[in-house]
């Protein structure tokens, strides 16, 4: 694979590959455990078992795939209790920490999964001055999805618009991503990303008592997102030119060229799909109300998806490729990843059955968790 550099815009070196990948099937799953709860996090340990978060029932939990996975930590106020829980990251050595945002502490997990206490300074986000967030003025606690170094890595999101009629569509604000450094606690914006255009706000018709909901194309949008790579780069992809920016430690910046990729036309199944995820979402958090629930459909879908999808997180392995959630060409049911190197090439184009989604890689492992039914199944592949 041949590779050139050049020089873009804002003084980014550039580096152009020219590709074209086929979809493979990744290897099957070697072992798995079934009927979890919405995993969303998974780290490797150490002793080459797994710490992951089973989140609807609040419980830090392990397993090595060869008998029930024990609890190591669950929801509470106490010392050895959490309230929230963070992405699983790795910190010095075989150490896994994850962050609890409502009690601002970095909690920290030995080789065997077990909690073992408290690394790094107390992180008042919600009040210290020059906080990103925090409970005030409409602001929120930051989303903070990565361990970079000494430094949190994640988005803020603005403050709500002022309100605005079951007419009109809710304007777009950009989203800061910024990087907190832990000591001296500071806060620095890398990149401004743009979400998704909302569609306009529900609206109760109370003769007779329904809601009218607007259904968005939110999943088929181009979307920025992020990632953070092992000596603590952050790679921003940009969705409208497939394209890597990079923000490196030290204050400097590099990107990719756009990476080729191949136009999906979106079908009645995808716009189906939409609609139903959007009708169980609602359904679900208007369980206890009275009003009868209508669905508006968009008047105009995107006619073909975006080079990578937003609703499932990049991931970066050990090698620190990025590992790019995109649309299967051959395969709505199925999950595909585009796998480039840092330079912005494309060297792997896999699938992945059941819509199972990556979440994380061990020494010659890929994790993943595939819906099953009302439950998770947590599943481990071979890497290579």
């Amino acid at each position: 694979m041949l590779a050139f550099l050049f020089t873009g815009s804002a003084g980014f070196p550039l580096t152009l590959a020219a590709q074209e990948i086929p979809e493979r099937d990744f290897a099957k799953p070697t072992a798995s455990v079934k009927d979890l709860e919405n995993v969303n996090t998974v780290r490797e340990l150490a002793n080459g078992a797994v710490l992951f978060y089973n989140r609807n029932e609040q419980k830090l939990m392990v397993t090595d795939f060869s008998a029930k996975p024990r609890t190591v930590m669950s929801a509470g106020a106490l010392e050895h209790e959490f309230q929230v829980v963070g992405p699983l990251w790795q910190w010095n050595g075989d150490t896994i920490v994850s962050l609890d945002i409502l009690k601002g502490r970095l909690m920290a997990f030995g080789v065997d999964g077990g909690f073992v206490g408290i690394v790094g300074p107390s992180l008042n986000l919600r009040g210290a001055s020059g906080a990103p967030g925090g409970a005030r003025g409409g602001q929120r606690l930051p989303d903070l999805r990565f361990l970079a170094g000494n430094a949190l890595v994640g988005t803020i999101t603005p403050p709500r618009p002022p309100a605005v009629s079951a007419t009109e569509i809710p304007s777009r604000i950009p989203e800061p991503l910024v990087r907190v450094s832990l000591a001296p606690f500071r806060m620095d914006t890398l990149a401004m990303l743009m979400p998704a255009q909302q569609p306009r706000p529900p609206f109760v018709v109370r003769e007779p008592l329904s809601m009218q909901v607007y259904v968005g194309t939110d999943p088929l949008q181009p979307i920025d997102v992020y990632a953070v790579l092992n000596d603590g780069t952050v790679a921003v992809l940009r969705a409208a030119t497939y394209r890597i920016d990079y923000f490196n430690a030290d204050g400097t910046r590099s990107q990719t060229a756009p990476i080729p990729f191949t136009r999906i036309n979106v079908t009645e199944n995808d716009q189906k799909r939409v609609m139903n995820e959007t009708k169980a979402f609602t359904q679900r958090a208007t369980v206890k109300s009275r009003a009868a629930l209508r669905f508006d459909e968009p008047k105009v879908w995107p006619a073909v998806h975006p080079p990578f999808r937003h609703d499932i997180a990049v991931r970066v392995d050990g090698a620190d490729r990025l590992w790019v959630p995109t649309r299967c060409a051959l395969d709505e049911q199925s999950t595909c990843y585009d796998v480039i190197t840092r330079d912005g090439t494309r060297v792997e184009r896999v699938r992945f059955a059941g819509a199972a989604a990556v979440m994380g890689f061990g020494k010659d492992a890929v994790y993943t968790v595939a819906p099953q039914k009302d439950k998770s199944l947590l599943q481990r592949h071979p890497l290579h």
